[in-house]
Order: structure tokens, then sequence, then C-alpha cells
């Protein structure tokens, strides 16, 4: 088992120029002096069943108490409670692959920053907090599969995955003083599901045994109700693909490595707000080093990063009126 507790204070003042005449004047921010505290606990019962020699069994169940309180007068405390199980199953096809079947769910912390108010530094305001902000819960069903090359060559490795996703935290319309401001809230629902491919090979056909390329894909798909149009979108952040390619070769008899990192996060990331529909996307980044061990105790390493320039982009539709009318 294991037991926390957390706390947080924060005094925001905001100073705006609300009429135009070069001075600035002090607005009052709802809740603007706040605290949070969780006081958690958590308890673990693992267990492991070794079938024969195919099949294993890894099961547990965690239990998850935290108590919040906090010094809002529309939220000033409450009790949560979650079980969260866990079933690992792997079965052993052959010397070298095995198959693996994983079903958990999975309870994230939540972030105190999200309970108080915040400057927002990109768009020049004050975000409202959410004192009642619940905590994401994940069903995760895992299906996969490992093989692994003969002379430790490397490892291949593809699984499926679907995650049912209970009150994900991402943007909202929340009331304030009879009209709506924007904060971090629960959704009500989302679902994401998709395939990954990693592997990890040494370059021996070659004659390269300390050359290693390592490769990582994956597509998905991801489904969310927006709170502000009411229209489904993919889940806040979300890319629908992602390639990794590396590679790295130690030359032993110089004392050298040298190697390269390309990485793909896929397209335009969603970001939805009450005035405002934002779209991220990060162009494909090259990275390269060089080392070489001059002691046992030195290591000289020189990186290169973003080699082929790739920039960060944000589009955004600006809206007269809110999304919600």
């Amino acid at each position: 088992g294991e037991g926390a507790r957390t706390t947080l204070r924060q005094r925001l003042q905001s100073f705006f120029d609300t009429n135009g005449d070069g001075v600035l004047e002090e607005i009052v921010v709802p809740i603007g002096d706040a605290r949070v505290k969780e006081l958690r606990g958590e308890g673990f019962i693992n267990h492991k069943w070794t079938l024969n020699s195919r099949l294993s069994l890894n099961s547990s169940l965690n239990f998850e108490y935290s108590k919040l309180t906090t010094s809002s007068a529309f939220n000033p405390g409450r009790t949560l409670k979650y079980p969260k199980p866990r079933l690992d199953a792997r079965y052993k096809t052959s010397k070298a692959g095995q198959l693996r079947l994983l079903i958990e769910r999975t309870v994230s912390q939540l972030d105190f920053l999200n309970f108080v108010p915040s400057y927002n530094v990109l768009d020049d305001r004050i975000d409202a907090g959410n004192p009642g902000l619940l905590p994401e819960r994940i069903w995760t069903a895992e299906l996969g599969y490992e093989h692994r090359l003969a002379a430790d060559a490397g490892v291949i490795e593809g699984r499926l995955f679907y995650n049912d996703i209970t009150d994900p935290i991402d943007r909202y319309p929340l009331r304030q003083g009879g009209v709506f401001v924007s904060g971090q809230g629960n959704l009500a629902h989302a679902r994401r599901y998709g395939v990954e491919g990693k592997a990890s090979v040494r370059l021996v056909p070659i004659g390269l045994r300390d050359a290693v390329v390592t490769l990582r894909a994956m597509v998905q798909n991801s489904r969310a109700i927006d709170p502000f149009t009411g229209q489904p979108r993919p889940i806040r952040s979300d890319a629908d693909y992602n390639l990794d390619i590396g590679f790295r070769h130690d030359v032993r008899a110089l004392a050298l490595a040298y190697g390269f990192d390309y990485k793909n996060v896929g397209s335009n990331r969603i970001q939805s707000d009450l005035f405002s529909l934002d779209l991220f996307r990060i162009a494909p980044m090259l990275e390269a080093f060089a080392e070489r061990r001059l002691t046992r105790s030195l290591l000289l390493r020189i990186e290169a990063q973003n080699i082929l320039g790739g920039d960060e982009y944000r589009s955004r539709t600006q809206f007269l009126v809110n999304q919600m009318d």
C-alpha cells in the first residue's frame, strides 16, 4: 500500500486596463485565494499464477481512496473511491513467440492547477478553475504478439488496443456569474482504438552486429463529443498516427557511437474552446548525435536537433459568438 498528502496554495491577482485610461485596475478573480488538499491511500493485491510451461496469468486489484478539500464554497470537498483491476495473460506460442492479453482499469491523478483559476498567457485571459473536476477512468483492452529473433538479433512486437474513457478532461464551458467561461472539465465519454508495431533489430546480416535499428509505428482513431458544439471530434491532442525511426551504431574499437532519430507525430491536433478552434501541427523532426568516450569517466557528445528545420504550427479559427450559440 501507499499513501500521499498533496496540497496547493495559490493567490492570483489580476490587473487589466478596463477603461482604456492607461491605468491598470485590479479585477476580482473568483477563488483567487485558493487552497486544495488531497489525502490519498491506495492498496495493492498482486497474484501470479503459472498454469503450465506456456501459460501464465498476472492479476491485481488496486483500490484507491482519496479525500479532497478545497476553499471553494460551491465544492468544498468530496470523497473518491475507485477499484482498479488488472489482468495480464501470456501464452508462449513457441520458444521465440508470445501472445499477450491485457485488460485493466486505470484512474488518472488530478492536476490541482486545473482546480484553481490561472492566467492564460497565449490568449491573455484568466481561465476558470474547476474544483469539481473528476479523474479520467480508462478501461484498456490490448491483444499483442512478441517475436524474438534468433541469436539475440532483436525483437518484433505488435498490438491492437482499445480505450474506453469515462470523464475525459478537456476544455469545458463553466458557468460563472451568469455567463459561461472556459476551464477544464469532464466530457461524458470518449474512446480510442488503434494498432501499434515496434521492432528493434541488430544489423547482423550486413556484418554490423553493434548497429541497431528501432522502429515504432502507430495508427489510431479517437472520438469525443465537443462540449461547445455537440459534434463528434478526436480527443484533444490526439494524433492519428506516429512514426519513429532510430539508428545507433557503436564502433567499439574506436570507443565511438553515432546515430539518428526521425519522428513524425502525425497530423493536426484539435483544441476546441468557447470562441476558438485551434489545430496544432508539428513538422517531422530529425535529430542526430555522435559521441566518443575519451576516458573511463569522460564522454564527449555532439547533438544536432531539428536538422530538417521543421516548424510547429497553430491554425486558429476565431468566432464572433461562442460556439455554443
